[in-house]
């Protein structure tokens, strides 16, 4: 099965040889390092991996939740003196941030 989310439908045309990560689990497989409970052990694990790495990259907030930077930091260190149409842009953004 090739995963088709997130994914252009000729995608798997880039791919003459097949799907590369199902290629790599029949090599494995072939070369007998892809064996039943090694290979559910491992895939167990990597879910896990990846579950706490979502874990921690959410704690840095998201789109809709958690911590937010000061918006005023875009504005910053851009430039030794800030271009008026930037500060005319900081000025309406702290408007609309305030009402």
């Amino acid at each position: 099965m090739i995963p088709r989310a997130n994914r252009a439908k000729d995608d798997a045309e880039h791919w003459p040889l097949g799907y590369p990560i199902l290629r790599l689990k029949a090599h494995l497989i072939k070369i007998g390092e892809w064996v039943g409970g090694a290979a559910h052990a491992m895939a167990a694990e990597l879910e896990a991996q990846v579950a706490a790495s979502w874990k921690e990259a959410v704690s840095f907030g998201t789109m809709t939740e958690g911590p937010r930077l000061d918006s005023d930091l875009m504005f910053e260190d851009c430039f030794k003196e800030m271009p008026q149409n930037l500060q005319r842009q900081q000025a309406l953004m702290r408007k609309e941030r305030n009402s």
